[in-house]
């Protein structure tokens, strides 16, 4: 008995319900360069144009990597003519797409200098802009500190002020600014909670254990020695300890 063949309906919705990936026409090798060419001769749609052509290919991670790499390269070149939301954007890109949290950081850290050379010396709202942009993207309390103490030169502001001491823990102290405990940092908090804090750790040390580990962020910044969290599968970290400065 001859067996049944599909009919032109079935190969027809068979198409229609397939991955694109598994009958889309693989990149050739000119098109690719000729893809790469055009990032290279067009920087500020670099960024536009690959992931217009990756849309083509999503199975490939591989190219995905390769033309945004080379997109976000090119910005290194063109950082003073970037705004907040591109940077925000290419750091995404080398955070989640390529894993660089390092190039991400220098490119943060490259923007902010940049806008505050630009700035004016009375400029004290932007520079309050800058400081809480160093906290949220770098998690670097003293970063954000600097760029408060530069809004403070000639001018008394009570934003800056109230942000130095309630967000960044700063004190005056013989009429100068001073890091200090953060008093809002206690037992039971989240890891995410401390990072907002406190910022990130300058180091991170970690202790394996029976069904959890344990994590010993370590600042050595002010009056905060360092902060010990629990990890236990789950759940959120918690603050188990915090220890103050030696």
């Amino acid at each position: 008995m001859p067996k049944n063949r599909p009919g032109r309906l079935e190969i027809l919705l068979v198409c229609l319900v397939m991955p694109s990936f598994l009958w889309a026409t693989p990149p050739a090798v000119d098109e690719i360069a000729a893809i790469e060419k055009a990032i290279k001769a067009n920087p500020e749609q670099a960024i536009r144009i690959a992931r217009d052509a990756t849309a083509r290919w999503p199975d490939r991670g591989d190219l995905r990597r390769r033309l945004l790499g080379l997109a976000v390269r090119l910005q290194d070149q063109r950082v003073a003519a970037l705004t907040e939301a591109d940077v925000e954007d290419i750091s995404s890109i080398w955070l989640k797409q390529l894993g660089d949290r390092e190039a991400a950081g220098r490119l943060q850290r490259d923007w902010l200098r940049l806008k505050s050379e630009s700035f004016r010396p009375r400029d004290a709202k932007e520079r309050l802009h800058l400081a809480r942009l160093s906290l949220r993207w770098l998690g670097d309390r003293d970063l954000a500190a600097g760029y408060c103490l530069d809004a403070l030169k000639g001018n008394t502001s009570p934003e800056v002020i109230e942000y130095l001491e309630k967000d960044l823990g700063y004190r005056k102290v013989d009429n100068a600014w001073k890091p200090g405990v953060k008093p809002d940092l206690r037992i039971g908090m989240t890891a995410v909670e401390v990072e907002k804090l406190a910022g990130r750790p300058k180091r991170v040390t970690r202790e394996i254990l029976y069904q959890k580990h344990m994590e010993q962020w370590i600042y050595d910044s002010g009056d905060l020695g360092w902060v010990e969290l629990e990890y236990v599968k789950g759940k959120d970290p918690r603050v188990v300890a915090i220890h103050g400065a030696k």
